[in-house]
């Protein structure tokens, strides 16, 4: 993954293959005959060497303990003048002072004076205190190396190790803002959702087709982000045909879709798209409308949203006098065979609340009964000529 000041995206993708699979007849179906083992660092160093052939410009190299662990790793980058910050175990030897000594021997010997909170220079808020001592080693033609300890503010003994190396005149803050930035890939792989740990490795080619379009769709959501739904406040009436901006994020076949609309003739893509924005603008409500009667379900006696305080406020009941007047007029209920009808009180009460309030018919509330009952007996009762005799 790629991270900057303006986001992150993923860069490149590459597929471990066991050992026990590539000397596999059976398994290696359809991976390249040429294609031989090689570890996670080699496959690690592969991708940056790509990287760097295509001139991606990037201060640091970030990667967790896993690669930091590894000295030929870090070799190799040293080799190539690039400066990294990677996760190292307490069991690693670090060179300081013209000497090799193992982390957990520098870190039992640094004093309490040694920990302070140190703010990143690029900080954006939402990370945890945390207390960095830094130990620093002559910087040799310019470029020097670093160890960093992060110590958690609430646990003590919460301890990570971070070994660094690049130019001399770093600070101590930036170098705490990049140790941060190591969990770019996870927070794509969190913010993202477009499927990348959705699937199975079947064959070769389907696992990189799925994979590239999982990495194109992250680029286009993030180019494109979701819209935060607005609610609408209770009785605030909707134009015709107009769903808002309330859509739900796209899922694995919608991106699918939507991506495959962008290649579309125009006509037939603003199509697409319309549709798409149709479709998830009412799945949206329909599920802002859940959440609402869940809260009301769980909320204590006399609290809940506005929403729903505004719902019960509404006098769409009919009252004892009123359902006397008015029960004569309907037509009798079905009989106690099969499924329980709706109580006419209940289906006329939700037609007054809509009635009532200018909603939609997807939008009234549970208390009334299923909305589709409510809207078929309004037709119903239409054609009959029944609400002139009810008014």
């Amino acid at each position: 993954a790629y991270s900057s000041e303006k986001g992150a995206a993923f860069l490149d993708r590459v597929l471990y293959l066991p050992r026990a699979w590539t000397s596999d007849p059976v398994r290696r179906a359809g991976i390249p005959q040429e294609l031989a083992f090689r570890n996670k660092v080699e496959l690690a160093e592969g991708m940056l060497e790509r990287a760097f052939e295509a001139g991606i410009h990037a201060r640091w190299v970030l990667a967790d303990s896993f690669y930091g662990r590894s000295h030929a790793f870090r070799a190799w980058l040293e080799e190539r003048g690039r400066p990294y910050a990677v996760m190292v175990p307490k069991t690693n030897a670090v060179p300081l002072k013209g000497g090799k000594k193992k982390i957990a021997w520098l870190v039992e010997r640094l004093g309490e004076g040694a920990f302070s909170e140190v703010s990143p220079s690029r900080d954006t808020g939402g990370r945890r205190p945390w207390q960095w001592p830094c130990l620093a080693a002559d910087p040799e033609k310019g470029m020097r190396r670093w160890l960093l300890v992060r110590r958690s503010t609430d646990d003590l003994d919460d301890l990570s190790f971070y070994q660094a190396y690049g130019p001399g005149e770093t600070t101590v803050e930036e170098l705490v803002g990049v140790c941060q930035e190591r969990w770019t890939v996870e927070e794509c792989f969190a913010e993202g959702e477009v499927g990348l740990d959705h699937y199975e490795v079947r064959r070769w080619d389907s696992w990189h087709r799925h994979v590239t379009l999982c990495l194109l769709a992250h680029a286009f959501l993030g180019r494109h982000p979701p819209r935060r739904p607005r609610h609408r406040r209770f009785g605030q009436k909707r134009k015709k045909g107009d769903l808002g901006r309330d859509l739900i994020p796209p899922s694995v076949p919608e991106a699918r879709k939507l991506i495959l609309a962008m290649a579309a003739p125009k006509r037939r893509g603003r199509f697409l798209l319309g549709w798409s924005a149709w479709r998830r603008a009412h799945q949206a409500a329909a599920a802002r409308y859940r959440a609402a009667r869940r809260s009301q379900r769980h909320a204590p006696a006399g609290e809940g949203p506005p929403e729903i305080a505004a719902v019960a406020s509404e006098e769409a009941h009919l009252t004892d006098e009123q359902w006397e007047l008015v029960r004569p007029l309907l037509p009798p209920q079905r009989g106690a065979v099969g499924r329980p009808p709706l109580g006419h009180r209940m289906v006329l009460g939700g037609i007054l609340w809509v009635a009532r309030t200018g909603s939609s018919w997807r939008e009234m509330p549970e208390e009334y009964g299923n909305w589709e009952t409510a809207y078929r007996r309004h037709e119903l009762w239409t054609k009959q000529g029944l609400w002139q005799r009810i008014l």
